[in-house]
């Protein structure tokens, strides 16, 4: 049986991933603008 506990750190985990995930995707971003701009100006 799971507890509340168990629960709270498991969605924890999964949000934190999440956040991770979402950190890196927005640095992938920000480098792809910056080359098109690098492209534009040179």
């Amino acid at each position: 049986i799971a507890t509340s506990r168990d629960i709270y750190n498991v969605r924890r985990k999964l949000y934190d991933e999440y956040q991770q995930e979402r950190m890196s995707i927005q640095a992938l971003l920000d480098n792809l603008k910056k080359g098109l701009f690098k492209y534009d100006y040179n």
